[in-house]
């Protein structure tokens, strides 16, 4: 632990590449957040960023800072030009009348909070994992952090939702193996082309069939999605190159090293939400609406389970051991089998 905490953030992303993408620090809070796909991420780190905006820009205009007649100054924290850029690409684009660099700032708040450029403005799907974030923002790099020690002291806080093992890997199958891409809010050719890798691995279409592409609108039955992600999961390095939305979040998040003081769990996310946006003192936050919520039900996750053998289901037991353990999860709570052996 003491190695790790005496690291640098560099080092440290060279080890664990995946920390870079994974951890958002506001060092004005002194807190970091680790993100975890399929367990409200989207929610979460939209408010990680609006907490970053609001104390930074707070902090500018503390300081006398007039954001339009000095955007050399802001842009040392938000790169204002490509985050109209990153808008524009994901289909929102800024009025005419609000371009200047305060009125662009208030517009993006308003879009953290509520989905919508103001209060007059119709809903829009808002998804931060679709903004080149790190760009945008400097200061939430994991490598902005100059001294990782201090994170660890008791003044710090580090951030951790998590979500029962197989509920968040059924989520993850249904939405981004389970949809086809005409079902899609937005393309996601990384999954289509892990859907068609299993198509050709292990269905029964035959070579012709495969060869005519129609494992474009295959979707691969959950069994056959989980022996795909569990191939090479037997060690270390196997785990390290799954992909975040199925890789153990021990793993993602490196729970023993940082050793996180807010837990929150997506079983509670409601109240353990409200406790968030108490400590960072946000009063005004869309609360109704958990982004990118799919609508499923625990029993539709369940039912998954049911095809899967024994063996397969012990693997995945063995896989996400530290994930059940750590965060006092049931695999009991998915699998109700007297033949069980693990």
């Amino acid at each position: 632990m003491e190695i790790f905490k005496n690291s640098s953030p560099t080092n440290l992303t060279r080890l664990y590449p995946w920390l870079h993408s994974s951890i958002f620090p506001v060092q004005s809070q002194s807190l970091i957040y680790c993100a975890i796909p399929k367990i409200a991420s989207k929610t979460l780190v939209s408010l990680m960023i609006y907490v970053y905006i609001r104390d930074t820009i707070d902090n500018l205009k503390k300081n006398g800072t007039n954001l339009d007649k000095n955007p050399n100054e802001i842009n040392r924290f938000i790169n204002t030009s490509l985050l109209i850029k990153e808008l524009k690409k994901n289909g929102i684009s800024i009025p005419d009348n609000d371009k200047s660099i305060d009125s662009l700032i208030e517009i993006y708040l308003h879009l953290l909070r509520f989905e919508s450029i103001n209060n007059k403005s119709p809903s829009l799907f808002l998804n931060p994992w679709r903004f080149s974030l790190k760009d945008v923002f400097p200061n939430v790099h994991f490598t902005s952090l100059t001294n990782l020690s201090n994170i660890f002291s008791s003044q710090f806080t580090r951030v951790l939702f998590v979500r029962h093992p197989f509920e968040r890997l059924a989520s993850a199958y249904k939405e981004r193996i389970a949809t086809l891409p005409k079902d899609r809010i937005q393309s996601e050719p990384h999954y289509d082309n892990i859907r068609k890798i299993i198509c050709h691995r292990y269905s029964r279409l035959n070579s012709i069939e495969r060869n005519n592409d129609l494992c474009t609108n295959y979707i691969p039955s959950f069994e056959h999605f989980i022996q795909y992600i569990l191939i090479g999961t037997e060690t270390t390095f196997g785990i390290s190159r799954m992909d975040t939305h199925w890789q153990p979040y021990s793993t993602v998040c490196q729970v023993c090293k940082f050793q996180y003081n807010f837990i929150g769990k997506y079983e509670t996310f409601n109240e353990d939400f409200h406790l968030l946006l108490k400590r960072l003192n946000v009063t005004d936050w869309n609360i109704e609406k958990r982004r990118g919520a799919s609508g499923h039900k625990t029993k539709d996750y369940q039912l998954l389970y049911s095809s899967l053998s024994d063996n397969s289901i012990c693997q995945l037991k063995r896989l996400y051991n530290d994930d059940f353990h750590l965060f006092n999860y049931r695999i009991e709570d998915y699998i109700n089998r007297t033949t069980l052996n693990c």
